[in-house]
């Protein structure tokens, strides 16, 4: 079981995207906090958000957004 309540961060800098990766094969993934990997100033890139499990709870926010060039937002159930 993962639960995030709060803010998951990686943001890119200097056009390296970041990168969050959540697995629970076999259990549950709960987001009610903040999932961010965004490209926050000029030039950019969004980073990658990757969510894998028997079961997804989302009920908040996740952003791979940037001005230059957005990210991917990949959420597996198993």
């Amino acid at each position: 079981l993962i639960v995030n309540t709060g803010e998951l961060k990686a943001d890119s800098v200097a056009q390296q995207g970041g990168r969050i990766i959540l697995t629970a094969s076999n259990g549950t993934v709960r987001n009610q906090g903040t999932i961010r990997a965004a490209g926050l100033n000029a030039g950019e890139r969004g980073g990658s958000i990757t969510i894998v499990a028997k079961v997804v709870e989302q009920e908040g926010t996740i952003d791979a957004s940037a001005a230059a060039n957005g990210g991917a937002v990949t959420i597996n159930v198993t």
